[in-house]
């Protein structure tokens, strides 16, 4: 995905749209605790029924094909190989202390550049009050 969104940037700017590259919007999950091990602890179950929905809904694409959502078929393939342990490895969500969660923000930067992050705090069966605290 880096890869894509450089090239994106680069178009963006040849394109004459000016320096910057245009706003570009990421979507991660966040649950952060004051200690970074009971965060992966509690976010895990949520994470994990939140994959199994995903798996679900995509299974509709299971076998068909569309020219505006190309490789959706594939989605379901794509989806079994993502595991919590991936999720966490891959920093596909900012779980853990506030301190953790913070290095994984500036990871992600340093790796595509500056970002609109859009959180979703409530996925899975993660309570309104987890979610909020």
């Amino acid at each position: 995905m880096a890869a894509n969104l450089r090239a994106y940037r680069e178009s963006y700017e040849r394109a004459g749209h000016g320096g910057g590259g245009g706003q570009v919007q990421m979507s991660f999950h966040l649950y952060v605790a004051e200690d970074g091990a009971a965060a992966r602890r509690e976010a895990r179950a949520p994470m994990e029924e939140y994959i199994r929905l995903f798996k679900r809904s995509a299974a509709a694409w299971v076998g068909r094909t569309s020219g505006q959502y190309k490789g959706y078929e594939q989605l379901v393939n794509l989806l079994d190989a993502i595991t919590y342990n991936r999720v966490l490895a891959e920093t596909r969500a900012l779980i853990g202390d506030p301190v953790e969660v913070a290095a994984q923000v500036r990871a992600l930067v340093a790796q595509f550049g500056p970002v609109e992050p859009s959180l979703q705090v409530m996925y899975g069966d993660i309570s309104e009050a987890a979610a909020h605290r």
